[in-house]
C-alpha cells in the first residue's frame, strides 16, 4: 500500500497493489500408520502446496531395488485443482514394501530449474516369515545325502527355525544324520508379479545317508517378532515323473504346416526329466513321437494344411514314464485361407498399379495431343445444322515410323517390371502385364503387325479408307483439310 498527504490542506489518498509469486509445489507424503503391519487397512497420501495450485501429477510408483513394482492400487486420477492423490490399500501385504516416490508439477519450475518436484517415503511392512519357492518336495535313493533350500522372506528378520519329521522327531541345527543352517542372504521374490531381489533368508536342510524311515513329511517352523508361520515340505524316493499339466498349442502361431504347443512341467521324481511329444490325425489310428525335449515350448512342423491333428504329451526319466496327459486337437490353416488372407491387400495394390499406369498414359497421350496436334489426323463427318459430331480420331503421327508415339508412351512404365519378379512371389504386383489389349491399344499402334486394318473393328474400316484418301491430295487441299481438323477440335 502507498499513502500520500498533502501537508497544505491535510488530504490523504492512498493506493494499494497485490503481488502474487508463484512458485513450484513443495511435495510431501504422509503414511497412515508408522508401524505398518500385514493384514491392515493403510493409506499412502501425496500432497503438493504451490502457486498457481494447480497440479499434475506426473508419477506416483513403488519401486524395490530399483525395480517397479505395477501395484495395482496406484492412481493418478483426480482433478487439476485436487491437491493430493492418494494410495488406499485394503490389507497390506508383503508385496506392498518399497520405496514411493511421487512426482508434481504446476508449471513453475524451481530455482534450480526443475519442473517436476519429487518426494519420496519408505515403507516397510512387517510380515510373517514366508516361504518364497512354490516346490517343497525332494526325491533321492536309499544311501545317498539329499539337500533342500529353502528361501524365506521375513520383516523383522527370523528369530529361530525349528524342524520336526512326521515321527515327532525334532531336527536340530546340527547332528551326525541332520544338519539344518540358515544364513541371510539376498533372495529371489514375486511382487506383483514382477520378480525383485529382497533380503531375506536360506534355510539349507541336509540328511545324510537316507533310509526308508527319512522318507515322508517335515514340517518347518519359522519365528520372527510378527508371528510364527510353519510350511510342510516332503522327501520322496526317486520314481517316475508326474503327468504334464496345462498343456495347449497357441491360435496366433497356427499356421498350414507348424503350431507352437506349451505345457507346464509336473514333478520330477528327484531325476532328470524329458517330454516326449505324441501326435496324429484324428483320421489315424496310431500316434506317433513327433518330437522328444527338455524344453516345455516347441513347434511342430511339416504338418499337412487344413487338417485336423490331437497332440498328447507324457514325461520320462530313468525310472520309467508319467502316464500321458490330455490330449489338446487342433486344425491347420487351410492354403486357400491363407491365400485370401493375402489377396485383399494384393489386389489393392495390383489395381492401384494398373490404374496408375492407364492415367500415366492417359496423360502421356494428352500432352501429346496438345504438343503435337499438327501431326494428328481425323476423318469426320460433320453437317452444318447438327451439332453432333461423329469423328474418329487416328493418333499416328504422320511421319513414316508411326511407332514412335507409342515407344515414347511406354518408356515411362517400362521401369515397372523386372527380371526377378516371381521369384518368390513377394512383389506380386509388378507382374502385371503391360502388354496392351486390342481393344484398348491396337490404335495406337502397339501391336507391331504390318496390316493393321486386320485387327481394326469394322466401323473404323472406313476411317482408314478415308485417310488414305486424305493423303494423296494436294498439299492446299491438306493443308486446309488439317486446319479444320483442328478448328473442330478445339471446338
Amino acid at each position: 500500500m502507498c499513502v500520500a498527504i498533502n501537508p497544505g490542506s491535510s488530504h490523504k489518498d492512498n493506493s494499494s497493489t497485490k503481488l502474487v509469486v508463484n512458485y513450484a509445489p513443495d511435495v510431501t507424503i504422509y503414511m497412515s500408520s508408522t508401524n505398518p503391519s500385514e493384514g491392515q487397512p493403510f493409506e499412502l497420501k501425496c500432497e503438493a502446496s504451490g502457486v498457481p495450485a494447480l497440479y499434475t501429477f506426473t508419477a506416483l510408483t513403488q519401486t524395490h531395488g530399483g525395480t517397479q513394482i505395477p501395484n495395482t492400487h496406484i492412481t493418478l486420477e483426480g482433478p487439476a485443482s485436487m491437491s493430493s492423490r492418494i494410495v488406499r490399500i485394503p490389507t497390506l501385504r508383503m508385496d506392498d514394501t518399497g520405496t514411493y516416490t511421487c512426482s508434481v508439477q504446476n508449471g513453475v519450475r524451481n530455482v534450480s530449474g526443475h519442473l517436476h518436484q519429487t518426494a519420496a517415503t519408505k515403507l516397510m511392512v512387517k510380515v510373517s516369515p514366508k516361504i518364497l519357492t512354490p516346490s517343497l518336495k525332494i526325491a533321492a535313493a536309499t544311501g545317498t545325502n539329499t539337500s533342500l533350500s529353502v528361501p524365506v522372506y521375513a520383516y523383522p528378520t527370523l528369530d529361530e527355525i525349528a524342524l520336526q519329521r512326521y515321527d515327532g522327531l525334532n531336527i536340530s541345527r546340527t547332528s551326525e544324520k541332520h544338519i539344518l543352517l540358515w544364513n541371510n542372504t539376498t533372495v529371489a521374490a514375486d511382487w506383483y508379479g514382477t520378480k525383485v531381489q529382497v533380503d531375506g533368508n536360506l534355510m539349507n536342510f541336509t540328511i545324510i545317508d537316507l533310509q526308508p524311515a527319512d522318507f515322508g513329511n517335515y514340517t518347518i517352523t519359522m519365528k520372527n517378532a510378527v508371528n510364527v508361520s510353519s510350511a510342510v515340505f516332503t522327501v520322496v524316493a526317486e520314481t517316475k515323473p508326474e503327468p504334464v499339466t496345462e498343456l495347449d498349442y497357441h491360435q496366433h502361431t497356427l499356421t498350414t504346416d507348424s503350431v507352437v504347443v506349451t505345457w507346464s512341467p509336473g514333478f520330477g521324481g528327484g531325476l532328470l526329466q524329458i517330454f516326449n511329444v505324441l501326435l496324429k490325425r484324428t483320421t489315424d489310428t496310431d500316434w506317433s513321437l513327433a518330437i522328444t525335449t527338455s524344453e516345455y515350448n516347441i513347434t511342430l512342423k511339416n504338418l499337412q494344411p487344413g487338417n485336423e491333428y490331437m497332440v498328447k504329451v507324457y514325461a520320462s526319466n530313468l525310472m520309467g514314464n508319467s502316464t500321458d496327459s490330455s490330449t489338446i486337437t487342433f486344425i491347420t490353416q487351410n492354403i486357400n485361407e491363407v491365400s485370401s488372407e493375402v489377396s485383399s491387400p494384393i489386389a489393392g495394390i495390383v489395381g492401384g498399379v494398373v490404374g496408375g499406369t492407364l492415367c500415366l498414359i492417359a496423360a502421356i497421350v494428352a500432352v501429346i495431343i496438345v504438343f503435337r496436334k499438327y501431326h494428328i489426323t481425323c476423318a469426320f463427318a460433320v453437317e452444318r445444322k447438327d451439332t453432333r459430331t461423329d469423328k474418329t480420331c487416328n493418333l499416328y503421327e504422320t511421319s513414316t515410323n508411326r511407332l514412335d508415339m507409342t515407344d515414347h508412351l511406354y518408356s515411362g512404365v517400362q521401369g515397372l517390371h523386372t527380371d526377378n519378379d516371381t521369384a518368390h512371389g513377394t512383389v506380386v504386383y509388378e507382374n502385371t502385364s503391360i502388354t496392351p489389349t486390342a481393344d484398348q491399344y491396337e490404335l495406337l499402334g502397339a501391336t507391331g503387325t504390318t496390316n493393321r486394318e486386320d485387327h481394326v473393328h469394322d466401323p473404323l474400316r472406313s476411317t482408314y479408307s478415308t485417310l488414305g484418301e486424305s493423303r494423296h491430295r494436294e498439299p492446299e487441299k491438306q493443308s486446309q483439310s488439317q486446319n479444320e481438323y483442328m478448328n473442330t477440335l478445339v471446338r
